[in-house]
């Protein structure tokens, strides 16, 4: 068995393998197996392809099966990269460059890795550096205690 069949979102009511005819595919698949994948199992894979790749899967999807389930979760999982090239860096290098990046930044690479690869390296780095970031900040004021909570001063 393969390791895609021990996964838990696998059906059991799914064949092992396709039949003899779909096995083949049509040749231009965005990915190998593509055509075979249930919807359930598309929509899991795109959370492990690039921005460009995902293009790709809607180009397809469009021009041969065109399932409205397929493209809402396409619609769905585009997205801006946290910065150009992201994709296709590695790890460490997303790591490094996060040293030197600002608050936002650290929230769009948590928020995109949540989204698709979910890289614990990549998640933890960044929000280890947004907790040094806040610790590092001047204190906030906090505002002194109003019996009543303040409220009857506008009364």
């Amino acid at each position: 068995m393969s390791l895609r069949e021990h996964l838990p979102h696998r059906h059991h009511d799914e064949p092992a393998a396709p039949p003899p005819a779909a096995a083949a595919g049509s040749g231009d698949e965005p990915f190998p197996g593509y055509d075979r994948m249930s919807v359930h199992d598309l929509n899991e894979e795109f959370h492990h392809h690039t921005q460009a790749q995902l293009d790709e899967c809607e180009e397809y999807e469009r021009s041969h099966q065109n399932r409205k389930a397929v493209l809402n979760k396409l619609r769905y999982m585009h997205t801006r990269q946290p910065w150009q090239g992201y994709d296709e860096m590695a790890p460490e290098e997303i790591v490094a460059r996060l040293e030197n990046a600002d608050d936002p930044t650290l929230k769009r690479v948590r928020d995109y890795e949540h989204k698709f690869e979910n890289r614990p390296e990549i998640v933890m780095a960044a929000m280890d550096l947004h907790h040094q970031k806040l610790a590092s900040a001047p204190p906030r004021e906090v505002p002194a205690y109003q019996p009543g909570g303040g409220s009857h001063d506008k009364l």
